[in-house]
C-alpha cells in the first residue's frame, strides 16, 4: 500500500503564507476528512498533495518520492474535486 506523508509544509499565494509548517502522514488503506472554514486552505492543500504548485518549504512525500518530481502521468493517478449537494461540503477524489 502506498504512503503519503506531508513534512513541514508550508503554501505562499502572491507573498500572503496560505499554510505554514503542516506536518501530517495520511494512514495507508483509510479515509482522511480534511476540514475547516472557507479560506482555511484545503484545497490548497490538497492541491499541493497532488504535487501541483510550488511549496515554500516542506515536501509531500508519496514512498519516499517528492510528488514535486512526479509528473501526472508517471504517477497514475488524477484528482477532481467534488462537491456534496446540499451540504455545501467540498471534497477531492483520487482514482
Amino acid at each position: 500500500m502506498s504512503s503519503l506523508r506531508v513534512e513541514n509544509l508550508s503554501i505562499c499565494i502572491g507573498g500572503k503564507k496560505i499554510l505554514s509548517d503542516i506536518s501530517y502522514e495520511f494512514p495507508a488503506g483509510k479515509r482522511t476528512a480534511i476540514i475547516g472554514p472557507n479560506g482555511s486552505g484545503k484545497s490548497t492543500l490538497l492541491q499541493s498533495l497532488a504535487g501541483n504548485g510550488y511549496p515554500a518549504s516542506g515536501r509531500v512525500m508519496l514512498d519516499e518520492h517528492d510528488v514535486q518530481g512526479f509528473g501526472k502521468k508517471s504517477t497514475g493517478t488524477s484528482f477532481g474535486d467534488t462537491a456534496t449537494r446540499g451540504t455545501g461540503a467540498t471534497g477531492y477524489y483520487r482514482s
